[in-house]
């Protein structure tokens, strides 16, 4: 059987809650990229810029204290990543 890959990208912001020494955590724009089975985020359009990637089974989404915001985290490894839709953008990550 065949089945095709769906591919969805999408122009993202990054919290860096692991820097430390911001009263704020920083925004980073980044890319999220979500086939079939992983969602990676990368910080260009570099695919060696490579941040976090996971397979989407191990993922967990869960709401931010924001608006426009998810916490996504890896199940295997505890290790979570904020994002938040760009500013600028009409879209909401509900779509």
């Amino acid at each position: 059987m065949y089945l095709p890959c769906i591919l969805k990208s999408n122009d993202m912001m990054i919290v860096r809650d692991d820097l430390k020494g911001f009263a704020i955590p920083p925004r980073i724009p980044s890319r999220m990229v979500m086939n079939n089975h992983t969602i990676s985020i990368f910080m260009s359009d570099n695919f060696g810029d490579v941040v976090w990637s996971v397979n989407l089974s191990d993922v967990k989404v869960a709401d931010y204290k924001e608006k426009n915001c998810i916490t996504l985290k890896n199940s295997r490894t505890d290790e979570h990543k904020i994002m938040c839709g760009m500013t600028f953008s009409k879209i909401s990550l509900e779509d």
